[in-house]
């Protein structure tokens, strides 16, 4: 199961969600020009919407883990 939080600064986190706690799966992304404050997964999870405080929200690909956020593209942004 994955965990995906927005931050301070733009940021969003990927996390594995494990007995015990949680394991950090890759470096954040730098997603917004401000905080982000709401992250939301489509319904079959190959999904998830990004929403900051710079009035935006991004929707991107989910990407597969263990590679990374390398080719994860934002399909579209709206302001």
């Amino acid at each position: 199961k994955i965990l995906v939080s927005g931050h301070e600064g733009g940021l969003v986190h990927f996390w594995e969600i494990k007995e015990g706690g949680l394991i950090k799966l890759c470096n954040p992304i730098h997603a917004h020009t401000d905080d982000v404050n709401s992250i939301a997964f489509s319904p079959n999870g190959l999904a998830f919407a990004s929403g900051s405080d710079d009035r935006s929200v991004k929707i991107w690909a989910m990407p597969n883990f263990p590679t990374g956020t390398e080719g994860m593209l934002t399909n579209s942004m709206y302001n």
